[in-house]
């Protein structure tokens, strides 16, 4: 197994697809600076490997069923998200589009744009220098 694993390696080195049998093969991904000569080689360097599936693999996972363990969080209403961000506010002085997302069980971009009505509203604003970040403005979410 180790003189496959080195024997694999190599060929990835040398820019080559590695295939695993009933898998799906794996090849290089390179980045470089912009204005770095190609051919020369300078400041190439490996971002990642790429895994691509083999189409009988995804033929035959094709018709495999998922369970939903657990409960599936619903989004919170209006007056729910109002009193977990007066929760929130009561420790913390500003909160991240993520954060917010987490609270309210809202997509992130879906929280974006909440988080940005609220400050179209008057009930936040953007913290400065700090992007993605959002406080109360004085008289919401308890903040006085």
């Amino acid at each position: 197994m180790r003189g496959r694993r080195c024997k694999n390696a190599s060929a990835l080195s040398h820019g080559h697809r590695v295939q695993l049998d009933g898998l799906g093969s794996l090849t290089m991904e390179l980045s470089s600076h912009t204005g770095s000569t190609p051919s020369t080689g300078k400041d190439v360097k490996i971002s990642g490997i790429r895994f691509r599936a083999d189409k009988h693999l995804l033929d035959r996972l094709a018709d495999v069923k998922f369970k939903v363990e657990g409960k599936v969080r619903q989004p919170l209403s209006a007056p729910e998200l109002a009193d977990a961000l007066y929760e929130y506010f009561e420790t913390h002085e500003d909160i991240s589009v993520r954060e917010f997302a987490r609270i309210s069980h809202y997509a992130t971009s879906t929280s974006y744009q909440k988080l940005n009505d609220y400050v179209a509203h008057g009930e936040m604003e953007r913290v400065p220098r700090v992007n993605g970040c959002f406080r109360p403005t004085k008289g919401n979410f308890g903040r006085e």
